[in-house]
């Protein structure tokens, strides 16, 4: 797991400039075919490992774009990442549906990936595709599952999952790339924690546990069904699976098992993916498997009989637009005073060791931010005196605690605000 060295990390974003959002309009298929046409191909070395602080910044930014607060995911663009563009996209290949869309300029020099925000989403649902070039036809087919369930993020690998030759230290081995049984390449997203995508989904994950993320994934194994699905586990799968099964059995034309149904002896149930693992709850997903499955995390599995074609992978759209709920309100809307909103937001929460707390401060204010037991002991003063306006950043390693509920207590002269912290060692 990444370790942040510093105790106090600072961002002023005030200090870099605002610049408006790019509007862009095409088919959203035509789009994202067209990036994974120029990814970086197997064997090209074109995924660029980021750094710690690379990662730290990209948190920073994937809270704030999560929050749809666009001129704070801009200063940090600018600031950190100006080999990526955000645009306003208008997807005129579906209702005319209008995205905020996060992308690697051309020519690709880093390989991390595109992240597609749905604000105006009907359902709690992260759509990830980690094998866009490998998996054929996932790039297309999980944009339209997305556009189609209107779900709320898209998430895409930036390479060929075959991209590197340095090895990814996670668990698991693979054959796809040569060679066998060797560990996963740390250009495969979905057995490799150090990367913005892994990122993504976490702070997705933190922002709402209840998210859907259903990983796309295509196979060719003669063992495995045309569409087989687990919850990121060879046991454990949820009573959703089942209803999924049985409305694709019922429309006809396809094999289907769930994991651990008795039905299949179908072996890929993505149990070292480690976007499940961190659904499922494992604190080191890159080593750890998660003890047991929560249902929120879906790992489908298909041929190409229905990967190429709309007719058959529809019926897995319908299935889904069945059986995932609905949000209880009909649109999200972005608040209109964002800018003047305070957060406080803690990560990941249930913790192991360590956790962060992150701050956006709105105004220059006195701020007090500490930490208490349950009996109202205090833990920890993370800090007590005045704070400019600005994003911080604290870090806590929590060795000497057990396991247990904590509180982090916030008190300015505008703000009083409670986060609980659970501690599962």
């Amino acid at each position: 797991m990444r370790k942040i060295s510093t105790i106090l990390l600072i961002l002023i974003l005030s200090c870099a400039g605002y610049t408006e959002i790019i509007k862009r309009s095409a088919n959203l298929i035509t789009e994202i075919t067209t990036i994974r046409n120029n990814m970086p191909g197997s064997g090209s070395e074109g995924f660029v490992l980021p750094s710690e602080e690379d990662l730290l910044n990209w948190q920073t930014l994937m809270f704030f774009f999560i929050q749809a607060d666009t001129s704070r995911v801009d200063s940090l663009i600018q600031a950190h990442f100006s080999f990526y563009q955000l645009y306003i996209f208008t997807d005129t290949g579906f209702e005319n549906r209008t995205y905020y869309l996060l992308r690697e300029k051309h020519p690709l020099t880093k390989g991390w990936g595109t992240y597609i925000f749905n604000t105006t989403h009907r359902k709690e649902l992260a759509i990830e595709m980690p094998h866009p070039w490998y998996d054929t036809n996932t790039y297309s087919e999980g944009t339209d599952i997305f556009r189609r369930t209107e779900a709320k993020f898209l998430l895409m690998a930036g390479t060929h999952r075959c991209a590197n030759s340095a090895f990814s230290e996670c668990d698991g081995t693979t054959s796809s790339c040569g060679g066998s049984n060797l560990p996963y390449p740390v250009s495969d997203m979905a057995h490799f924690t150090e990367s913005v995508f892994q990122i993504t989904h976490q702070e997705i994950i933190d922002s709402n546990p209840e998210t859907y993320a259903i990983n796309v994934h295509g196979h060719s194994n003669s063992n495995c069904e045309d569409i087989f699905l687990s919850n990121g586990r060879s046991d454990g799968s949820w009573p959703l699976l089942y209803s999924l099964k049985n409305s694709l059995l019922a429309s006809g034309g396809l094999t289907v098992a769930v994991a651990g149904d008795g039905t299949s002896v179908c072996s890929l149930t993505g149990s070292t993916n480690v976007q499940g693992r961190y659904s499922n709850g494992s604190t080191n997903p890159c080593s750890q498997e998660a003890s047991a499955t929560n249902g929120y995390f879906m790992h489908i599995e298909q041929t190409r009989l229905v990967r190429d074609n709309y007719l058959q992978y529809k019926k897995l759209i319908d299935a889904l637009n069945t059986h995932i709920p609905e949000i209880p309100v009909s649109r999200i809307e972005k608040p209109e005073n964002i800018h003047e909103q305070f957060y406080m937001v803690a990560y990941p929460n249930p913790f192991n060791n360590d956790i962060s707390i992150l701050l956006d401060q709105p105004v220059r204010n006195h701020v007090s931010l500490k930490i208490y037991d349950l009996k109202g002991g205090l833990i920890r003063v993370l800090h007590e005196g005045y704070l400019a306006r600005g994003v911080y950043r604290y870090h806590l390693e929590t060795p000497f605690l057990a396991s247990g509920i904590y509180f982090c207590i916030l008190r300015s002269n505008e703000s009083y605000q409670t986060i609980k912290l659970i501690l599962v060692r």
